[in-house]
């Protein structure tokens, strides 16, 4: 495995992670993580599939890990459409000669977002999301326009971070990365390093909701024939899972392969849960199955 570097929107030097096998072809894996997180956490994804066979590449988030500037997250100038541009030149310039069908999408929660995004605007046909992000129109609205007022107020530490980031009382002992992860390790990983301190700006949660409204706007804007895992903790807080299988019902038909699996015991992040071993098994046998592999 390497940790290497590509150059993004206006000329940004961003890293990612890349284990490719030299001695075949294989279909590529490209992981888009979470806010709040960063490609480190993605080691064991990155073993396992490369194990089963594939090429896994995960790149940094603008506002996020090593490319953090800030003590709150925040996506900086570009905003979230330097992110979107981040992503489309990192696959467009990464993988010139390889069909769209070989190359597989994964999210994990505003990351789903924007794997989503790069699917409704390409012609991928495989796409796993993982605590995808979802919100009503009337919420995400009022919440745009908040994040604008503490914009213009110079606001640096937004109020929407206790909305969508709260210490639940469920996991109140836990502290607020307990509402991720039941993993021990990983949640005193993420408690010790304040490169994962959940704090975001104003600025980051209008880009975040941008995106959402936009991506439920758009949500059946994809062609047919595509193949979709929708993956889901049974004891995610902050997910309804009733309207993202409602979704998932939407775009269903005869000609796109639609499943949605529920990680029973998992929180908002099943791919660093303690039984991420069984869920990367349940992914690696769907993809095996759609794939023809």
């Amino acid at each position: 495995m390497v940790k290497e570097f590509f150059e993004g929107y206006n000329q940004k030097n961003i890293e990612y992670y890349m284990k490719e096998h030299t001695d075949k072809k294989c279909k590529k894996i490209v992981l888009i993580h979470d806010m709040f997180e960063d490609i480190d956490l993605y080691i064991d994804f990155i073993e396992y599939f490369f194990n089963q066979g594939y090429d896994v590449y995960v790149p940094e988030i603008r506002g996020n890990g090593n490319l953090r500037e800030k003590e709150y997250t925040d996506f900086g100038d570009g905003r979230i459409e330097a992110v979107l541009k981040d992503i489309d030149i990192f696959i467009h310039k990464k993988f010139v000669n390889v069909r769209y069908s070989d190359i597989i999408l994964v999210g994990q929660g505003i990351g789903a977002l924007i794997s989503y995004y790069t699917f409704i605007g390409n012609k991928f046909n495989t796409l796993i999301l993982s605590s995808l992000f979802m919100e009503n129109l009337i919420t995400i609205n009022a919440n745009i326009l908040l994040s604008k007022i503490e914009e213009k107020a110079n606001v640096k530490n937004s109020r929407l971070n206790k909305y969508y980031y709260s210490t639940s009382k469920k996991y109140l002992k836990e502290g607020v990365h307990g509402m991720i992860t039941a993993d021990s390790n990983f949640k005193k990983k993420l408690r010790e390093d304040k490169k994962y301190m959940i704090s975001a700006s104003p600025a980051y949660f209008n880009d975040m909701l941008r995106l959402c409204r936009y991506v439920k706007k758009n949500f059946k804007n994809i062609p047919d024939g595509v193949n979709i895992l929708n993956i889901y903790g049974g004891e995610d807080i902050y997910l309804n899972s009733d309207k993202i299988k409602k979704y998932m019902i939407g775009i269903n038909s005869n000609t796109r392969n639609i499943r949605i699996f529920k990680n029973e015991k998992g929180r908002r992040n099943s791919l660093l849960e303690v039984n991420k071993d069984v869920v990367y098994g349940k992914i690696n046998e769907w993809l095996k199955e759609v794939t023809n592999e």
